[in-house]
């Protein structure tokens, strides 16, 4: 069942990149920056250094995410979705 594995991988994989964007979305990076009173804003510091993953995260809900970081996602979680159903059967 190689194929249904593969199948299965793609679509979880396609899937968190689709969500990705919701998510940032839902904990309080938005496309104008952090929103007030989220839980981005309560694990912003003064101290935020650039390239962190708080700056990351903010940088993707104000301009999204590029098409490599996208591709990134997919192929991380769809390949470990891939081999999590490998290794539990």
């Amino acid at each position: 069942m190689r194929g249904k594995d593969l199948l299965i991988g793609a679509a979880v994989g396609a899937s968190a990149v689709v969500a990705a964007p919701v998510l940032l979305s839902a904990v309080g990076f938005g496309s104008a920056g952090v929103i007030a009173g989220s839980i981005a804003a309560a694990i912003q510091t003064p101290a935020t250094a650039a390239g962190s993953y708080f700056a990351l995260a903010q940088s993707a809900g104000v301009v999204g995410m590029a098409v490599s970081t996208q591709a990134t996602i997919g192929a991380t979680v769809g390949g470990a979705t891939y081999i999590a159903k490998k290794i539990v059967k």
